[in-house]
């Protein structure tokens, strides 16, 4: 008896999800059918694992002779906040750099950086990204940071570094 409301519940909550996905769908296709006025994104569910992320920014950071970074809610706040912005540069729509980010989470810092990426789910595809690229690499393997903030909105990834 038990298990035939488990499988109930699990149908339910299968159902409402695809619906949810395809009427998330729908929604990008129209999107995509007409331009809109101006530039904007829908900020999609998470499907990128921050967690994982960091993991592998760390395994990058051991490799170059650096401490794992650790994680500070404050720089996750400030990355998380970005995540949501609809900008794919290190500007906010409301012209906010990650330093003016980093100050309204209550961070304290002397030196900070940001890495963004977008376009893909998988972690891994995105810290390659970073790395193949001198300025993001050098944010990653820059042993002064010490702290880290990752967040991840649809297939929008933000990383904030500090020392």
């Amino acid at each position: 008896m038990a298990s035939g409301s488990i499988r109930r519940s699990y149908t339910l909550t299968c159902a409402s999800s695809l619906l949810l996905l395809l009427g998330t769908a729908g929604t990008a296709s129209a999107a995509l059918a007409t331009p809109p006025a101006q530039s904007t994104r829908t900020v999609l569910p998470m499907a990128s694992d921050p967690g994982k992320i960091l993991e592998l920014v760390n395994e990058a950071r051991k490799a170059a002779g650096c401490q794992p970074l650790a994680v500070d809610p404050k720089l996750t706040a400030a990355a998380q906040e970005y995540a949501n912005d609809s900008t794919t540069n290190h500007t906010g729509s409301d012209g906010s750099s990650i330093q003016d980010r980093l100050k309204k989470a209550g961070a304290t810092f002397n030196a900070s950086a940001e890495n963004i990426a977008w376009g893909s789910v998988d972690e891994k595809k995105h810290v390659d990204g970073w790395l193949a690229s001198a300025v993001h690499s050098g944010n990653i393997k820059n042993c002064s940071y010490t702290k880290t903030g990752v967040a991840v909105s649809g297939d929008r990834i933000v990383q904030v570094f500090t020392d």
